[in-house]
Formats: C-alpha cells, sequence, structure tokens
C-alpha cells in the first residue's frame, strides 16, 4: 500500500472511530437522561402514593374524631336527659334537655351516615354496636318519658346503660386509634 492509500486509510478509520465515539457517548447520554427520567417518574410517584396516604389518613382522622365528639356529645344529652327524668322534672328544664338530645342524636346521624360509607368493615361493626346501644338507650328513655316503659325499664337501668355505653366508646375510640397507628 502506497502512503497515499494509508493516509487516506488512517483518515477514513479515525473519522469512523470519531464518528462512533460521539454516536456511541450520544446512546449513552440518552439512555442516562431516560433512567433519570423513570427515576425521577417513580420518585414523583413515590411522593404522590405518600402525599394521598397522608391525606387519606388526616381524612379519616377527621371522620373518628367527628365521630368520638358527636357520639359524647349524644352520649352527655342521654345522660343529662335521664337526670331530668330521675328528678322529675317537669316543663322547661326538660323540654331543654329534650332539645339538646335531639340535637346531639341528630348531629351523631349525620356523622354515622357519613362513615357506613366510608369505614373498613371491622370499624363499621364496631360503631354499628355502639349505633345501636345508642339509640337503644334513647328508646329506654322517650319511651319512660312518655309513660310506656317496657318492663323492667326504669331511669336508674337507663344510667347504669349510659354508664356502659361511656366504657363502650372507650373501647370504639381504641379501636380507632389503632386504625390510625397502621
Amino acid at each position: 500500500m502506497d502512503a497515499t492509500a494509508t493516509a487516506l486509510l488512517v483518515t477514513v478509520v479515525g473519522a469512523a472511530t470519531t464518528t462512533m465515539t460521539a454516536l456511541i457517548t450520544q446512546s449513552r447520554i440518552d439512555r442516562s437522561r431516560r433512567e433519570g427520567r423513570r427515576e425521577e417518574e417513580r420518585r414523583l410517584l413515590d411522593e404522590r402514593f405518600l402525599q394521598e396516604r397522608h391525606e387519606a389518613l388526616g381524612a379519616r382522622r377527621s371522620q373518628y374524631a367527628v365521630l368520638n365528639t358527636s357520639a359524647r356529645q349524644y352520649l352527655t344529652a342521654l345522660s343529662d336527659y335521664a337526670h331530668a327524668l330521675g328528678r322529675g322534672s317537669a316543663g322547661e328544664h326538660t323540654a331543654r334537655e329534650a332539645s339538646q338530645l335531639e340535637h346531639a342524636r341528630a348531629a351523631y346521624r349525620d356523622c354515622y351516615a357519613e362513615l357506613q360509607l366510608t369505614l373498613p368493615e371491622p370499624l363499621l361493626a364496631d360503631v354499628r354496636t355502639m349505633n345501636r346501644s345508642l339509640n337503644a338507650t334513647y328508646g329506654v328513655l322517650i319511651r319512660l318519658t312518655h309513660g310506656m316503659a317496657r318492663t323492667g325499664e326504669t331511669v336508674e337501668g337507663a344510667r347504669l346503660r349510659i354508664a356502659g355505653l361511656w366504657n363502650e366508646l372507650g373501647e370504639l375510640r381504641a379501636g380507632l386509634r389503632a386504625d390510625l397507628a397502621d
């Protein structure tokens, strides 16, 4: 091979090597960018998942707080009404207790209706039990008020039921806290 052909061959090989090096480098840069974008997308998805989870936990915490508050107010109103009945109060005082009881009952009922759509089944079963107990006690007090008490229903019996309901609410609250901790 003469010197011109060798120089031409060296030039072609050099140019091809330079071009191939540039192509390989660009390919690696593109792959690195794609991997970077995928990693960024995964990071954003993870952040979004954590944010949604945090928001869902906040919403559950808020619902549980409303349930606890409304159940406590309902229980307090039941207790106040039972005490008014036990004192034999009539007229305005009993009417005030009855109004407070109806207001607390309505607030609890609204809260319970919302929770029926959102609570997980194990907790919903506990809340249903609490709801039945609260409303059964309400029924006893109303029957006592109207002189239609069933056999064995007394104001003292209603007070005992209410005391038990406070314990039941404490157990329910513990279950709600455990759900939030999961």
